[in-house]
């Protein structure tokens, strides 16, 4: 591992975006029955429920802002390898996740980015798995280093 990011400004533009969809959705909510209501998440167990389960009549008013883990994927595949002079193939994105469904996100098919040949998100490891992974290597939290996060 070379750089460690906190998503927390991925989650900021996902807001951003988020906001942004919404004016323009109520702004067509008289001439478009889809318009609202609009639901949001960054739950992709959620997501993939309401695509197979609810179907039609809720995947059309499912806000389409990307979640912070996919925002974050693009920034670092996008904007930080030209920072570091990489090209986005060279780069392995994995992420550190809650949730066995971040791991279903990440494989989904628009987050593939064909111009760039790469996904956004490598792979997603939840914590569950960092924790047994070190146990495995019989490492404890007490051992290690605390180190500064870096910054896209």
């Amino acid at each position: 591992v070379k750089f460690v990011f906190d998503t927390t400004v991925a989650a900021g533009f996902s807001i951003l975006e988020t906001q942004k969809e919404f004016i323009q959705r109520y702004r067509r909510r008289h001439h478009d029955s889809h318009a609202l209501p609009m639901f949001t998440s960054s739950c992709p167990g959620w997501i993939r429920y309401a695509e197979r389960v609810l179907g039609s009549l809720v995947t059309p008013h499912i806000c389409t802002a990307r979640s912070p883990q996919q925002i974050m994927g693009c920034l670092v595949k996008d904007y930080f390898s030209k920072q570091q002079k990489l090209s986005p193939e060279k780069v392995y994105h994995m992420v550190v996740a809650p949730c066995f469904d971040k791991k279903l996100e990440a494989v989904r098919e628009e987050f593939y980015n064909s111009l760039m040949d790469t996904r956004d998100v490598d792979c997603v490891l939840t914590s569950k798995e960092i924790y047994h992974l070190m146990e495995k290597r019989k490492i404890s939290w007490e051992d290690l280093d605390s180190v500064p996060l870096d910054q896209v």
